[in-house]
């Protein structure tokens, strides 16, 4: 998927934390301007592929490298080691 290009999912809710336990301040269909912060959950609807690119971009160290910042990474062991540069 180009870099881009924006997965197909849209957010149907935000509850984030007000401070005290078990409650939480929650918009409903929160627009794209919205800012994350620690705690916040989101509740999303798509496709079961926009799901499995939200994972990688979360969990996969390379991907993430170049959604957030557009640099392409070696992403296995073997990789980094062929392409790592002399100290």
């Amino acid at each position: 998927m180009p870099r881009g290009r924006r997965a197909s999912l849209t957010p149907l809710l935000l509850a984030r934390a007000a401070g005290r336990v078990n409650r939480a301040d929650v918009d409903v269909a929160p627009d794209d301007e919205v800012v994350l912060a620690p705690d916040d959950e989101l509740l999303l609807v798509g496709w079961p592929s926009a799901r499995r690119l939200l994972d990688a971009t979360l969990l996969v160290d390379a991907t993430r490298e170049y959604v957030v910042h557009g640099r392409h990474v070696p992403s296995s062991w073997v990789w980094r080691k062929l392409t790592r540069r002399p100290a």
